[in-house]
């Protein structure tokens, strides 16, 4: 399974401000410009965020999830009435497990911080998709939450838009053998 991490991340690297706020990805609410985001979402079988960042989003619009199975990570006792929400308890390496096992083939880590965190230090990101707007926030929800495992990644490419947002592209590393 391809797992991706696809997000937005001010210049000095946080996702949100402290308290959850993503008001300033407005350079990137374009009309022309989806920076890839529809050829992505259509290449994904399912999705998977912490319970914070669902948490932010549920009283506004959960179909943009539509179509895919939606895996919220919690300790919490929760329940959806959405169809395609489910709530998950186990560890990222066995949830893949899980997944795979199914027969889904790529994955979409949404955020936050903290499940990255997890899926970091079981190395399971294959593909890192950050696109860096043009703010720097001062504090907020780092993109990657210390510590973590040392991971090497490979650059790919790199996309620069006329909003001056800047689009990475890395992919694990494949170790020599």
């Amino acid at each position: 399974m391809k797992i991706s991490l696809y997000i937005a991340s001010s210049l000095d690297g946080y996702i949100a401000r402290t308290g959850g706020g993503i008001d300033w990805l407005t350079p990137m609410n374009n009309e022309t410009e989806d920076y890839g985001y529809k050829k992505f979402y259509e290449s994904i079988d399912a999705v998977a965020m912490g319970r914070k960042t669902y948490d932010s989003i549920k009283e506004k619009d959960l179909s943009e999830y539509d179509g895919k199975d939606l895996f919220v990570f919690t300790n919490r006792e929760l329940s959806s009435k959405k169809g395609n929400v489910y709530f998950v308890k186990i560890d990222p390496k066995e949830f893949v497990r899980n997944l795979t096992n199914r027969g889904l083939k790529h994955l979409w880590v949404v955020g936050g911080g903290e499940l990255i965190r997890l899926f970091l230090n079981e190395n399971l990101v294959d593909e890192y998709i950050i696109s860096i707007v043009p703010i720097l926030l001062g504090e907020g929800v780092p993109l990657f939450h210390a510590p973590f495992n040392e991971q090497s990644i490979q650059y790919v490419s790199s996309k620069d838009y006329k909003n001056g947002v800047v689009q990475l592209v890395y992919h694990k590393k494949v170790e020599d053998k």
